[in-house]
């Protein structure tokens, strides 16, 4: 495995970002909004910071039932955070407390450009190494959006070896591709620092909730730390950890990033996101960009004119369609794609990754990506 240089990680709650959103179940407040009344379904990010958060700390978006799918600035990827049962946020997907520092800087290193990047292909083999590290489904989401992950050791279906996890020592022998039988779990190496990272999380949480100040914090953090050694998180002395709704919900998605499903899902969304977005702001006709279109003062005033637009703009955008569409087979209209060799996949939103043009905010890596010429 290429080798990698670590960075430093956050300790507990992890930098802001932007949390765009796939299927749940809308739950939550009852708030009456048009938001609420839709079916959860795909949002895809921007790669913007800016999130906003409801009074119990997620987003209205994640409250009715929506996760993200979405694109991270290069100085988010890595570690984005540590839960208070002792699961990594790793890349949006919970991972090991003791998984190995270059699979955790796997797409920063494939991202970065400082002449210690790694190629494709060492990426990808860092992903599948990586998904042996990931937690386990345990149970899916409750009524209060709480879901529950099983340690990679244990389960009917392991993919580590882990000395912490009882029982995880005896052999596991599984057929291969190749029709021999062998046990291909990865062997843990325990790590006592990332534990007593877990430590001065939950402290810190803890200490925040209790409305301690920025001292105070500090000096429980630096209690806890101490105070663990010797300790194990609770995911690792359980086999389990429960992590609610509300827990790095800027960061969290729910399609493995990096892989072909989450690259399909991401650009089809983006790419109809972009599209609508060039829609309303067309100058010879709503021009939604323009301001001298909206002269009022206020955001009452402001969000009207911006609700009436877009009303003008979904009427356009209907009649558009039944302008341009075609019964298909089955009688459905739809609007012919484009087939010219090269822009089927932009069309129908397949995988295959986009290429580094430099701009680390729309750039997304996918695992099917071939190696760069040379």
């Amino acid at each position: 495995m290429t080798a990698s240089t670590s960075r430093a990680s956050p300790s507990g709650s992890a930098p802001t970002r932007r949390a765009p959103t796939l299927p749940g179940t809308a739950s939550g407040s009852s708030t009456c909004s048009p938001l609420r009344e839709s079916p959860p379904g795909t949002r895809p990010g921007t790669g913007s910071t800016r999130t906003r958060t409801s009074t119990s700390g997620t987003s209205p978006l994640a409250e009715a039932g929506w996760q993200a799918v979405t694109d991270y600035r290069i100085d988010t990827l890595g570690r984005q955070g540590i839960t208070k049962g002792g699961a990594f946020l790793v890349d949006g997907g919970f991972v090991c407390p003791c998984t190995p520092d270059p699979l955790i800087d796997a797409t920063y290193d494939l991202r970065r450009r400082d002449g210690q990047q790694i190629d494709h292909a060492a990426y990808q083999a860092r992903q599948v190494e990586l998904d042996a590290y990931r937690l386990q489904n345990k149970e899916n989401a409750d009524s209060n959006g709480t879901i529950r992950r099983q340690c990679p050791a244990l389960g009917p279906s392991p993919t580590v070896i882990c000395e912490l996890a009882i029982g995880s020592d005896k052999p596991r022998p599984k057929p291969q591709p190749d029709g021999t039988m062998g046990d291909t779990r990865i062997e843990v190496q325990i790590m006592p620092t990332r534990f007593e990272d877990v430590a001065a999380t939950a402290a810190e949480a803890k200490a925040v909730a209790e409305g301690k100040g920025p001292a105070e914090v500090k000096r429980i953090k630096a209690a806890a730390r101490i105070a663990s050694v010797g300790g194990i998180p609770t995911l690792c002395s359980s086999g389990t950890t429960s992590i609610r709704r509300d827990v790095l919900t800027k960061f969290r998605q729910p399609l493995t990033y990096g892989k072909s499903l989450h690259t399909a899902v991401y650009r089809a969304g983006r790419n109809s996101q972009e599209g609508a977005h060039g829609f309303a702001k067309d100058e010879a006709q709503e021009s939604l960009s323009q301001p001298g279109r909206r002269r009022k003062r206020g955001l009452a005033a402001q969000s009207l004119y911006a609700a009436v637009s877009l009303a003008v703009t979904t009427l356009r955008k209907i009649a558009s369609f039944l302008e341009h569409a075609k019964p298909d087979s089955t009688g459905r209209l739809c609007v012919p794609r484009d087939t010219t060799p090269g822009n089927e996949n932009v069309a129908l939103g397949e995988a295959g990754g986009y290429r580094d043009t430099g701009d680390d905010e729309q750039w997304v890596p996918c695992e099917d990506d071939p190696p760069e010429a040379a």
